[in-house]
């Protein structure tokens, strides 16, 4: 039979190199002693690397996600600004530009909608460019036709002459500047008088207006014009 008894252990002043003995003994008789020794500073070196990699590491995380937020920041604010330059642009009335952004994000979607609807901005206008220019192309004609007739047209609006051709003018025996603007019952016989203003009122209240009648017009140098 054997035993071990302890020895003298403990921590070296440093507190980096721990050493432990005990005897060997058998049959309470010592024939040998264990001594161990382990130190510390290889461990605590190593210890020390480690923390230097985290936090070199913890660093390195800390600069990427700041660069990874800063480019993305970028990336966001660059068709955002594009957006607000176009915006502003086609509020001026420019719709030469579009924008032009690859991704499906909300971003990508923002700019497609304003694209579509500066695209449909472009299309009013130029069908309303289209109507306009047909309507001028229209009252030119018009105008050409009720110059050129033979028959005296006037246009009267609350009573007073707004527009004579030029049979009209040259059947009043008026100048033009003095025709128009003038009242039309200043026109007309006065047994005419009466008739022609109920048959007015009629028709600018729409109610069963007269659409032909005959009536009679003086010229200025007193000369009778019967008129239908």
């Amino acid at each position: 039979t054997g035993s071990t008894d302890s020895g003298a252990n403990g921590w070296s002043p440093d507190n980096d190199f721990y050493a432990g003995s005990a005897p060997i003994a058998i049959q309470d008789q010592q024939y040998a002693s264990l001594h161990i020794g382990f130190s510390f500073s290889k461990v605590h070196r190593q210890m020390a690397s480690v923390e230097k990699r985290i936090w070199l590491i913890t660093l390195l995380s800390i600069l990427f996600g700041s660069a990874l937020s800063l480019l993305s920041a970028k990336l966001i604010s660059i068709p955002i600004r594009d957006l607000a330059l176009q915006a502003k642009l086609a509020g001026r009335g420019d719709f030469k530009q579009s924008l032009t952004y690859q991704s499906r994000d909300a971003i990508g979607q923002l700019a497609e909608s304003f694209n579509q609807m500066v695209a449909d901005i472009k299309t009013e206008i130029q069908e309303r460019k289209d109507t306009e220019k047909a309507l001028r192309k229209s009252e030119e004609e018009y105008r050409h036709l009720i110059e050129r007739v033979n028959d005296g047209i006037l246009i009267i609006q609350d009573g007073l002459i707004q527009f004579a051709n030029p049979r009209a003018i040259a059947m009043s025996g008026e100048a033009s500047e003095d025709f128009i603007g003038s009242p039309f019952t200043d026109y007309l016989h006065p047994d005419e008088q009466e008739k022609v203003r109920r048959f007015y009122a009629q028709r600018m209240a729409q109610k069963d207006p007269v659409s032909i009648y005959e009536t009679i017009f003086v010229r200025k140098d007193g000369e009778l014009i019967y008129a239908e």
